[in-house]
């Protein structure tokens, strides 16, 4: 595989200005994770250099409590990199999102996007896939096109 790259120096040297002014900006308003916002930029650094060599999707999981900050830091770290209009929140735990209208949504932003880079932020994700008290599993139709596009990243994971 031929992978054209059409970056100069200066637009390189720009990305890298961005990532590090986002790290900085970050640790000044979320205090007390400064090691999670350093392996979040380190995590995505290549990706956003150079999205072209991404074959697979770059996938950053952030847990931890309620409330502690998690959708805020991702919300805020996109509109740092300019990705605010980039960034496609699903929430994981909404009931109302079906395996067709996630797998639509999706499709949508991939065929409407011209293979420009893009985030996807699967919040609560613990819905994604669960357990009841009786440790069964609880049905959720759209887990398995999530997992699919977690997988391969590709459009063909989309079945009817």
């Amino acid at each position: 595989m031929i992978i054209e790259m059409n970056y100069s120096a200066e637009t390189i040297a720009a990305k890298q200005t961005l990532l590090h002014n986002a790290r900085q900006i970050l640790k000044n308003e979320f205090i007390g994770i400064n090691a999670v916002i350093d392996n979040v930029i380190d995590s995505l650094t290549t990706w956003f250099l150079f999205p072209e060599l991404q074959e697979r999707p770059l996938v950053i999981n952030l847990w931890g409590m309620t409330g502690v900050g998690k959708t805020a830091l991702v919300k805020r770290l996109s509109s740092l990199l300019n990705y605010d209009k980039k960034l496609f929140r699903f929430d994981m735990g909404d009931k109302k999102t079906d395996y067709r209208s996630m797998r639509d949504i999706l499709r949508g932003l991939f065929n409407n996007n011209s293979g420009k880079p893009y985030m996807l932020m699967m919040d609560e994700f613990q819905y994604a896939k669960t357990k009841n008290e009786d440790d069964c599993e609880i049905d959720n139709p759209f887990s398995r096109v999530l997992w699919d596009l977690l997988d391969s990243g590709k459009f063909e994971a989309f079945r009817e």
